[in-house]
This record gives structure tokens, C-alpha cells and sequence, in this order.
């Protein structure tokens, strides 16, 4: 731990190093000057330099660990960004995914699209932009909450933190231009929408037909929360961007979520988070849990309740695959379904040797599908 706060921070010890010089140059010069003091004089010369020292020591590190961290992130608006349509960085994706990853992955880019859907939560909103590429999208998570319109066309500028189920991400971005708000469509409520009626000569759909239907549940935004305690401190962090899909007839049931879209307070912890000595993200940039819903048959997911469920899977963290049991609950209101989680897992079983977090992880699991 020292050593690689070392590493990270060389500039936080060197200044504790000179504060502590200059108080030990200080005082030696005054016991060997000629001028003699009492021994009480001397004592309490010593006192004061010392706490002094440590003062300043205490301020240095809560200035680098602290206050740079947290009010000096990086600010995408300030840097040089890759411009391009939404629909551009997806097929480059799509064509290769590796070489387009090594290429853009941690940059700031600049894509255009029309916005599709705006998806907005109490910290900040996430703009979905559509590409030409069906069933693809770009999903921008906002720093700060910003004006924005379903049906215009913007830019959005932000750090490209991967390709995951068909959809490339961004984190801490802002829109940068309303490109075509003459273009604005107006959204029509979705109870007034009409529903074509079918010829009931040629699309007629038996009862059993219906009954065997599926119906593929899906979000852009759902949510996966970590905590780790440990005497030393917590820490925890949130994804918002995590893709999820439900099938209400098998019970498939599944969540993708790329590393670097894991948000924290503290930008230290953040990189600490995503380099070798941890997730790895660069190497490991997604996550993904595979499972299936064990009592779905017994749900009805058309009636307004609350209902317990649990779930048996395989999820990859860090490029192992493991296992893994999870109670929770799903709650079905004004024919939307919510899914909600709360379960643990050991770092050790998927390779994080890290010290600097607990054993145990929690993880918190929600989401609200479409």
C-alpha cells in the first residue's frame, strides 16, 4: 500500500519530506547557536516545531488525496476530442472491436446522432443516441444534467469507455451542440398512441399462439453498486449504464456492464480501480452475469405486486467466470418492472488480489425495464 501510494503520489511525500527538513534544519540551528536557552525553552521550541510539522503534513496529504481528487476531475470540455457520427464509431466497433478499442478507448471523442431516449435519474441523465446500424446505439452518461430534446440532433463529447451488447459508451460527458433543433419531433404520450388494428381475415393469433408469445424485457439503464468495507475505509461506486434484458417465458435473464463505466467520488480511487493491480479494465473492460429467473413460472408479470425471486447464473468479473446464487425482488407497477438484488461475492474468486478492498464485496443490483 505505502509503496504504491508512493508511486501515485511522489509529489505529496517529497513535501512532506522538505516540511520535516526545514523543521529539523530549524531546530538544529537553534541548539547549536551560541545564544543558550533554558531547557523548558528548548522543550517547548521542540513542541511547537513538531506539531507544526505534522500540520502541515496532514494538510499536504488532504490536499492530494482529498481536494485534487474531488474538484480537479478530468474536464472533457477542455480537451481535444475525436469527432464523428454515432453511426461511424459503432461500425468501426463492429468491423473490429479490438483494434477500435485500443484506438479510442479512455478518449475524448465527439459523436452526432439524433437522441432517441433520455433516461434521468437523480444525479444526472444518460442520452441514448440511434445510429443506422438496427439495434445498435451510443449511450452518453451526462456529468450534469443538461437541456436536451428526444428528436433533435446533438453532438456529445466524452471518455469512451467501451463497446458492450451492441452499444458503445461514454462517461462524464456533455452535449456540446444542438445541431438541429428546427428538427425537433414532438412525442406523442404513449397512451395516446393508436394501435393499428389488425385484419382479423389474415393476422388472426389463436389463444395458445398468445400464450406462448415472448416478450424480451430490456433497459439501458440499469444500476450496479460495490461496497467494500475496511477499517481503513469504504469505498464504493456505481454504473449506471448497464445493459439488461429479461425473457417473461424462459426466465433468461441477463446484465452487461463495461468496468470504466464504474463512477466514484474520489479520482484517485477511480484509477486505482481500473489499473493492473485491480479490475485490469484495459485488459478485462466487461462484465456480464448470464442466468435464468427459477420461479418464473410461478410470476405474473401483467398484475401490479411485489414478488421474491432469486436467480442462478455465471458471472464474469476480470476474465473469470464463476457461479454465482442471488435473492432479491421484482416488482411489476403500471405495467413496469422493476428487478431489485443485493448479494455478495469474494474478490478472490475472481483474481483481484488487491489489499486495498474487503474480502466481501456487496453488490446492488437495480433496474426499471422499458
Amino acid at each position: 500500500m505505502f509503496f504504491k501510494l508512493l508511486k501515485d503520489l511522489p509529489w505529496m511525500f517529497t513535501i512532506a519530506l522538505i516540511i520535516w527538513m526545514i523543521i529539523a534544519f530549524i531546530l538544529w540551528q537553534k541548539f547549536i547557536s551560541k545564544n543558550t536557552a533554558s531547557f523548558f525553552q528548548k522543550n517547548k521550541n521542540i513542541v511547537f516545531a513538531v506539531l507544526m510539522a505534522i500540520s502541515l503534513t496532514a494538510v499536504d496529504i488532504w490536499y492530494f488525496i482529498e481536494y485534487i481528487p474531488t474538484h480537479f476531475r478530468r474536464d472533457i470540455s477542455k480537451e481535444q476530442s475525436i469527432a464523428m457520427s454515432a453511426t461511424d464509431i459503432v461500425k468501426e466497433f463492429q468491423n473490429n472491436e479490438n483494434a477500435a478499442y485500443t484506438k479510442y478507448n479512455n478518449k475524448a471523442v465527439e459523436l452526432t446522432g439524433e437522441i432517441e431516449k433520455i433516461d434521468s435519474d437523480s444525479l444526472s441523465a444518460t442520452v441514448i443516441l440511434k445510429t443506422a446500424i438496427l439495434g445498435t446505439s451510443v449511450s452518453c452518461r451526462l456529468k450534469t444534467k443538461q437541456d436536451a430534446q428526444i428528436g433533435t440532433t446533438v453532438s456529445v463529447k466524452g471518455i469512451l469507455t467501451g463497446f458492450i451488447s451492441d452499444q458503445v459508451q461514454l462517461s462524464e460527458a456533455i452535449i456540446t451542440n444542438n445541431a438541429a433543433s428546427a428538427q425537433t419531433k414532438v412525442v406523442v404520450p404513449k397512451d395516446s398512441i393508436a394501435i393499428p388494428v389488425k385484419d382479423s381475415a389474415k393476422n388472426t393469433v389463436t389463444a395458445t399462439e398468445k400464450a406462448v408469445e415472448a416478450k424480451i424485457f430490456s433497459t439501458n439503464k440499469a444500476s450496479i453498486r460495490f461496497f467494500s468495507h475496511t477499517p481503513e475505509e469504504d469505498i464504493e461506486a456505481t454504473n449506471s449504464q448497464v445493459i439488461s434484458k429479461l425473457n417473461d417465458q424462459t426466465g433468461q435473464l441477463s446484465f452487461a456492464a463495461l468496468v470504466k463505466g464504474f463512477h466514484f467520488e474520489n479520482e484517485l480511487m477511480q484509477d486505482h480501480f481500473n489499473d493492473k493491480d485491480y479490475m485490469n479494465s484495459d485488459e478485462f473492460p466487461k462484465s456480464e452475469f448470464k442466468g435464468i429467473l427459477n420461479n418464473i413460472n410461478k410470476l405474473d408479470l401483467t398484475k401490479d405486486e411485489t414478488n421474491k425471486i432469486s436467480t442462478t447464473g455465471s458471472l464474469t468479473i476480470h476474465g473469470i467466470t464463476q457461479k454465482v446464487f442471488a435473492a432479491g425482488t421484482i416488482t411489476v407497477s403500471k405495467g413496469k418492472i422493476s428487478l431489485k438484488s443485493i448479494f455478495k461475492i469474494k474478490r478472490a474468486d475472481y483474481g483481484i488480489t488487491t489489499n486495498e478492498i474487503a474480502d466481501e464485496l456487496e453488490i446492488t443490483v437495480t433496474c426499471r425495464y422499458d
